[in-house]
């Protein structure tokens, strides 16, 4: 979810920036995160069509620009003189992005090595880009912090709130899930369940006035920690977006919610860090938590960092030693803040 977010924001800069609102976009989403990918894109203004699978576009002449979008903007296929005719400054900008040097860049969604190495070296050239704005490889589109589009809600806010009996109070939501694309089992960015129960334990010790929502993808039958409220697996789109937007803090890890949350204004997030960096996945009201045990990050440094520790350990330290006490303090820290 985050990274299509960051792709439509890419998208939206673009437009506005050469002025090509008036152009026909359509956007061909991967089979597999389509359902996911769908909702960002269908409900917007420049958006013409979405549409399921890469296969669609064999037949280039009915294009005159592809451009391919995993975290950065590649250019598949350009008809240049006639791009040129009609938007000259965008047309430079194309040819700017063919220019770039990607070396070995890959088109498969973060599956390949060579795509990887072509991210961990964007990554080095630009030490200063977070991870939502690396896109904008030449600092044209004035990409910051802030996205260019509003995310919707549907239902009626107050009536799903009430039906969780949360209206009236005040709450925390614990997202325990990693992208369904991975197993939390063996991921190097997961923290175990009995830490995640740990702290919804901890948190309901201090502060019993305030109830803990479980939220994110089911990953495995044991996932359940003691909540007030388990949403495991069992939110919509809309309903995780009523929630991002109406929980006093919000704990997860660097993942697509994350996003959501900030875009909607939701407030403060407290965000675990393992094997990602902490300035590249932030925002500005989010808190980051990291330990020293391991000190640097480590992602894109393999094809296999998402599952494998690239340092050699059997686990990912980096996330076995953040403390659930540890968290428990800042998020308190923060409510005392917040009250």
């Amino acid at each position: 979810m985050g990274d299509f977010l960051i792709g439509k924001n890419w998208m939206y800069h673009l437009i506005n920036e050469f002025n090509l609102i008036n152009d026909t976009w359509e956007v061909f989403i991967d089979k597999v995160a389509y359902n996911r990918g769908k909702d960002i894109f269908e409900i917007s203004t420049y958006v013409d069509s979405v549409n399921c699978g890469y296969e669609l576009l064999d037949d280039t002449n009915q294009y005159d620009v592809i451009i391919h979008f995993c975290i950065v903007p590649y250019i598949q296929y350009f008809a240049g003189e006639i791009v040129y005719y009609n938007n000259i400054e965008f047309g430079k900008y194309i040819l700017r992005l063919m220019d770039f040097g990607f070396e070995n860049y890959c088109m498969g969604f973060c599956r390949n090595p060579k795509f990887y190495s072509t991210i961990r070296k964007l990554m080095e050239k630009f030490p200063e880009r977070k991870y939502h704005n690396l896109c904008d490889l030449f600092g044209n589109l004035g990409i910051q912090d802030e996205y260019s589009f509003s995310l919707s809600i549907e239902k009626d806010e107050n009536e799903y709130l009430s039906s969780l009996g949360l209206l009236n109070n005040s709450f925390i939501t614990i997202n325990t899930g990693l992208n369904r694309d991975y197993n939390a089992v063996s991921s190097t960015r997961a923290w175990s369940i009995a830490n995640w129960d740990r702290l919804a334990q901890l948190l309901k010790a201090k502060r019993s006035d305030i109830q803990i929502v479980q939220v994110g993808e089911k990953m495995q039958d044991d996932c359940v920690i003691k909540a007030d409220i388990n949403l495991n697996g069992k939110t919509s789109i809309d309903e995780a977006r009523i929630l991002m937007k109406k929980a006093l803090i919000h704990v997860d890890y660097d993942g697509g919610l994350v996003h959501v949350r900030h875009i909607l204004n939701g407030g403060p997030s407290v965000i675990l860090f393992g094997p990602t960096n902490v300035f590249r996945h932030s925002y500005k009201e989010n808190i980051g938590i990291r330990t020293s045990d391991c000190p640097e990050d480590c992602e894109w440094l393999t094809d296999k960092w998402l599952f494998e520790c690239p340092k050699g350990y059997d686990k990912a330290i980096c996330m076995e030693s953040i403390n659930p006490e540890y968290v428990c303090e800042r998020i308190i820290d923060i409510l005392d803040n917040i009250n």
